[in-house]
Formats: C-alpha cells, structure tokens, sequence
C-alpha cells in the first residue's frame, strides 16, 4: 500500500477508534462492546508497522472480518421464519458475505499465522537511497549487482515526478537525469526515500506545493516538476 494511502487510511483508522472508544466506555454493555473500537486500533497498527508485527494486526484484522461473518450469518438465520423469501435472501446474502471475504481472512491467516510466518521482506528491507552533497546512490542491499544500483548527480537532475502506487503498490519518485533519455525510479519506500523527497525539495527540484498534492494522490495519478504529461514507471 502506498503511503499516501496509509496515512489517509491511519487518521481515520484511528479517528474511528477513538470515537468508537468513547462510545463503548460511557455504554453499560456487554465487554464485546469494545470490539469495533479494537478493529479500528488494529487497522491503525497494520497501516504504520512493518514485518512480523504488521501480520499480527493483520491477523487481528482477519479475526475480526472472520467473527463478523459469522455474527453476520446467525443474525440472518435468526431473522424470520425459515425457507420464506426475505429469509432466503438474507441468508444467502450472509453466506456470499463469508463465502468472499471469509475465504480472503482465512487465507490470511494460514499464510502469516499471527505473525510467526517469515514476512516477505518489503522494498524498505532491500533497496537503500544514500546520498551527499553530490550525488545519489540507491543500492540493492541483497544484490550489488542488481539493475536498481544506479547513481546520479544532483547536477544532471532536470525534471523529477512523483507517481503513486495506489492501494497495493509502491510510490515511485522517478527523475529524470541529463537530456531526458535516462530517468532513474527510486521506491519511496526505500530506506532512505522519504529523506530524499525532502532533499529533492530542498534543493528547488521538486517544491513543496507539488510534493504535497503528489502524497495526497490515492488514484495512482503522476505529480512531475517542471510539470509535463503523465509517465508510466520505468522498468527496473
């Protein structure tokens, strides 16, 4: 998930909860009142953890999408008499809603095991931005001789964009180097790369004003300056 969208995602996560919280601490009820508030929580935790720990809100996410179906399912059964039309309807919308998203939570579940599964490293765990008052570098830490080493000069930079990744990929910071016919994509995942989006602007390559539409961009849209029309990523 890109950043944009998991701070978008954390604020109201977490907004949610807090409200949600207050709700169940001034209600009288039963302690499973405070589950939807520990669902939000967990949404809040998945979206800004990384590695074992990320799986395991994960899971607690999968937990609960699992008991909602099936709270789901048995208020439907309970909802009337059985084998009449809107019984029927409301059962089978209940069994689509466990047969989807139940299948999605279980398999969850069985792949990260709370998170004692080995995670799948993720870009900030193998590519790596380093750079000085020169020049750039950006490192594949698993593989030196992998096509994301690449380097350039503060020099050459003449354009720089910003291209997110939408819901379930990478943004991409892809500049431009020289007369156009090399451009460098660099994750803003990487270690590295939020400090190198920082630096871009400090150095007037790409302004604030520009930087801060591109990370609000959830629709996968491309944020360049000098502005120009939308480029697809380079392959790495």
């Amino acid at each position: 998930m890109s950043l944009g969208l998991r701070l978008v995602l954390l604020a109201f996560a977490s907004l949610f909860g807090v409200m949600l919280g207050l709700w169940a601490h001034g209600d009288s009820g039963p302690w499973f009142r405070w589950l939807p508030a520990a669902f939000c929580f967990a949404i809040s935790g998945a979206c800004i953890a990384r590695g074992r720990l990320a799986q395991f809100f994960g899971s607690l996410i999968a937990l609960g999408v699992l008991g909602a179906g099936l709270a789901y399912f048995v208020s439907a059964w309970q909802s009337g008499p059985a084998l009449t039309g809107r019984w029927i309807s409301a059962v089978g919308q209940a069994v689509m809603f466990c047969a989807l998203f139940g299948f999605l939570a279980a398999s969850y579940l069985r792949v990260t095991r709370f998170g004692f599964a080995k995670p799948v490293k993720s870009v900030g765990d193998v590519v790596r931005v380093e750079f000085d008052d020169v020049e750039v570098r950006i490192r594949m830490m698993d593989d030196p001789q992998d096509a994301w080493n690449q380097q350039f000069r503060w020099a050459e930079v003449t354009r720089v964009c910003f291209t997110d990744g939408g819901l379930y990929g990478s943004d991409y910071l892809v500049v431009t180097v020289g007369d156009g016919s090399r451009r460098v994509a660099v994750p803003t995942e990487a270690r590295g790369g939020p400090e190198l989006l920082s630096a871009l602007s400090g150095r007037g390559l790409f302004p604030e004003d520009v930087w801060r539409r591109a990370l609000g961009e959830t629709g996968g849209g491309t944020h360049c300056w000098p502005p120009h029309e939308e480029e697809p990523v380079p392959n790495a």
